[in-house]
C-alpha cells in the first residue's frame, strides 16, 4: 500500500501523511527545503510530534539539476588550487581533469547540453532519531547525518565534476556550501513507512 501526497505545505497535510504511515502505508511526498535535513526541521516547525517523526520517517532525499557539459565542444580547463580550496573542492580529487564546454552550434554556444540530477540522501538512523526526539537544530542534525554517512548535494556534485559530466561553476551555482546555508531551495522528498 503506497500513498503519494503531492506536497506537504501545512500541518493538516503533514498529519495525514504521518497517520497514513502509522497505519502501515508507504508514503511519498515533497517539501521545499534547502537540503535533505531541512525536511526534518520543516516538519518539526509544522508541529509534527518528534516521536512520530522519528518513528515513521525513513529518509529524506534532496535533489538539484545541474547542466551537463556538451560532448561536442568539451575541453579541459584548469583552476588555481587556491580557488578550489575556497569553494571546498576535495583535495583528494586535485588530479581531476576538469572539463567545460567552450560553446558550439550543437549547444547554442552555451557549453551545456542536457541536465543531470545530484542527490543528498538522509537516512534516519538511530543516532539521528535520538536527535530528532531532542528537537536539535538543523546544523546539529546535518552534522549527525553526515557522520552517519550522508553525502551532501555539493559532494555529489563534486563527483559529477570528477566524472567530467558537469562544471565546477554549475555545482557552485546550484548548491550551498557545506558550511553555510544558502537562501535557495531544493525539493526534499520524505520517504515515510509504517
Amino acid at each position: 500500500n503506497v500513498v503519494m501526497v503531492g506536497e506537504i505545505r501545512d500541518v493538516e497535510t503533514a498529519d495525514i501523511a504521518i497517520r497514513a504511515a502509522m497505519t502501515g502505508h508507504l508514503v511519498f511526498s515533497t517539501l521545499h527545503t534547502n537540503d535533505a535535513v531541512g525536511g526534518i526541521t520543516r516538519l518539526l516547525d509544522m508541529d509534527v510530534e518528534p516521536f512520530l517523526l522519528s518513528s515513521v520517517v525513513k529518509s529524506f532525499i534532496a535533489q538539484r539539476l545541474v547542466r551537463t557539459i556538451c560532448p561536442e565542444c568539451a575541453e579541459k580547463v584548469e583552476y588555481p588550487g587556491e580557488y578550489l580550496g575556497e569553494i571546498g573542492f576535495p583535495l583528494k580529487e586535485l588530479g581531476t581533469k576538469f572539463m567545460r564546454g567552450k560553446g558550439c552550434d550543437q549547444c547554442r554556444q552555451t557549453g551545456y547540453q542536457g541536465r543531470a540530477a545530484i542527490y543528498e540522501i538522509c537516512v534516519v538512523t538511530e543516532p539521528l532519531r535520538k536527535m530528532i526526539m531532542q528537537k536539535r537544530d538543523g546544523g546539529e542534525l546535518k552534522q549527525c547525518a553526515i557522520t552517519e554517512g550522508m553525502e551532501t548535494l555539493r559532494q555529489d556534485g563534486w563527483r559529477r565534476v570528477a566524472q567530467g559530466s558537469t562544471t565546477i561553476e554549475e555545482v557552485v551555482r546550484v548548491t550551498q556550501t557545506d558550511e553555510v546555508m544558502a537562501e535557495t531551495s531544493a525539493e526534499a522528498e520524505p520517504v515515510v513507512a509504517g
